[in-house]
C-alpha cells in the first residue's frame, strides 16, 4: 500500500494519495489546493488515480478539485449529506478566497464502499456529514 501525504494550500491542509503497489491504481483524498503539486506527486508514484475522495466539502479539502478530476477522469465521491457544500462559496468568500466550480461528485451512502483496498466510515464530526 502507497500512501503519501501532501500539505498544500494556504491552510496547509493534508492532502493524501493512496495506492497500491501491484496494480499501480489509487485515489486522491481531499485535493484542498495547488492541484500541479498534486498531480505531479501522482506522476512520480507512477498511479493511475481511479477515484478523489472527499471527507467534507470545506473549500481547504476541495479547492483543486475541478482541475485534478479533469487532469485524471477520476471518479469523484462525497458523503450525499455533504454534496451542497461543493457549491457553496461562503466559507470561500469569508477568507477572500473563490475556487472554480466542483463536477457532480458521486454520492456516498452511509455504508461507504471499498475504493483499492480502503475501506471507508460515515463519521459525523464538526461538519456534520464528514466521513473518513
Amino acid at each position: 500500500m502507497i500512501v503519501n501525504k501532501l500539505v498544500v494550500g494556504p491552510f496547509a491542509s493534508n492532502c493524501y494519495i493512496v495506492g497500491t503497489e501491484s496494480s499501480r491504481e489509487g485515489m486522491i483524498v481531499d485535493p484542498g489546493a495547488e492541484a500541479k503539486q498534486i498531480l505531479n506527486r501522482v506522476k512520480d508514484l507512477e498511479l493511475d488515480i481511479k477515484s478523489i475522495f472527499l471527507t467534507h466539502g470545506h473549500i481547504d479539502h476541495i479547492a483543486a478539485l475541478k482541475e485534478v478530476k479533469e487532469a485524471t477522469g477520476a471518479e469523484v465521491a462525497i458523503h450525499a449529506d455533504d454534496a451542497k457544500s461543493l457549491h457553496s462559496q461562503s466559507l470561500a468568500t469569508i477568507f477572500g478566497l473563490s475556487f472554480p466550480p466542483s463536477p457532480p461528485p458521486g454520492l456516498l451512502p452511509v455504508l461507504l464502499p471499498v475504493i483499492i483496498g480502503v475501506t471507508f466510515r460515515f463519521i459525523p464530526g464538526y461538519n456534520a456529514p464528514m466521513a473518513v
